[in-house]
């Protein structure tokens, strides 16, 4: 433990060594031609968005993609050139100030555009247009070409890119992930021939970019991966032994006392846990106001030492309690917790005792919880 984790209760490490190495592992098996745009949106997935884009810019990254206008104003404010693409949906009253800081907004219906263009005044705004080709989300139906032609040519919108976004790129039944890729490059072939191109063309996901021949894609974008966790165990299946992913966020705690409970004690709340035997267990400092699950509740484990301690009881809002009466080594107040990270629990495993994935076990972490770089 560094002396900045040793001053907090809990602390988020954040590995850019680690990042920059998953970008260049990934970049790697990224035709040469192929434009990569990181999605660092809601706080790059926990990871600090500010920090993971200056980090990313050094690398050469050709894009960034976020979720709301804030977050690209965010950026901006902090000095990223990069561009950035807003997937959401952008109240139409700051379509003006994302045209003077060149940030890009996705258009995804004839209506949204409509509302847009009345609210400029002057100048053009770089747009790409999002095509739904089965994820039921947001966009332009495949059938509706007619449509995304004349948004296309409104004089208010410079068109640079078009999308779609795979609903399950990650999966072993890869029928659908087929059916969307076919849709996509058709939508994008019957624009053509009315004369619509595209400088950017993108549909794959961190799944999608290792699994699709990305023929006729100029663009793919990269979340989780980049953050050191596979998509699914699939996908790390297949790739698993060619690309090395390393942890970016390593999530710690502090041990605040020691505690032997004798035999026959409730442990937290509600007593769902009952001692057998007298147990020797550690409190720790991290609870669901951290972001911890509250469902890791006599499930999960933490790391002390390099080894596996069960959680015990129900998950508090600040604490937690382990029991480490099998420890090899003497756990002692202040000893460093590992909640999942860099030497310990991998995120994806942590994540799946509250049923859940590591994209919201990263995004869960609280505010409260200091990002150390």
């Amino acid at each position: 433990m560094n002396n900045l984790e040793k001053s907090h209760r809990m602390a988020a490490t954040i590995h850019l060594n680690h990042l920059k190495h998953n970008y260049r592992s990934l970049r790697a098996y990224i035709p040469p031609g192929c434009l990569v745009l990181a999605v660092i949106k809601a706080d790059a997935y926990g990871h600090g968005a500010v920090m993971t884009a200056k980090a990313l810019e050094q690398e050469g990254i050709g894009y960034f993609a976020v979720a709301t206008p804030d977050e690209a104003f965010e950026l901006r404010d902090a000095g990223i050139q990069t561009p950035i693409l807003i997937l959401g949906r952008s109240d139409p009253g700051c379509i003006g100030q994302l045209a003077r800081e060149h940030i890009t907004q996705c258009v995804y219906s004839k209506e949204y555009a409509d509302e847009l263009s009345s609210h400029l005044q002057g100048g053009k705004i770089k747009i790409h247009i999002k095509v739904d080709t089965g994820m039921s989300r947001l966009g332009f139906g495949a059938q509706e070409t007619d449509s995304i032609a004349e948004v296309c040519q409104n004089s208010y919108f410079e068109p640079e890119g078009i999308f779609t976004h795979f609903s399950s790129a990650d999966g072993e039944d890869d029928s659908c992930f087929k059916m969307q890729q076919d849709l996509f490059y058709k939508t994008v072939e019957t624009l053509s021939r009315k004369g619509i191109t595209f400088r950017h063309r993108h549909a794959s996901n961190s799944a999608g970019s290792f699994r699709a021949e990305n023929a006729g894609l100029t663009m793919v974008r990269l979340g989780i991966m980049l953050y050191g966790a596979w998509p699914s165990e699939y996908i790390k299946k297949m790739f698993g032994d060619k690309i090395q992913l390393k942890p970016v966020m390593t999530l710690s705690a502090t041990v605040a006392q020691i505690r032997q409970v004798p035999a026959h004690t409730g442990i937290s709340y509600d007593r769902t846990y009952i001692t057998k035997k007298s147990m020797k267990i550690a409190v720790v400092t991290a609870g669901y106001a951290d972001g911890i699950p509250r469902l890791w509740s006599n499930q999960g484990h933490v790391v002390i030492k390099g080894e596996r301690c069960p959680i015990v009881g129900r998950v508090c809002m600040d604490m937690l309690m382990v029991d480490i009466s099998h420890h090899q080594q003497e756990v002692c107040v202040g000893d460093r917790v590992i909640l999942f990270g860099e030497g310990g629990v991998d995120a994806t495993e942590a994540a799946g005792w509250a049923d859940s994935i590591s994209y919201e076990l990263f995004c869960r972490v609280s505010p409260r919880v200091p990002r150390l770089y």
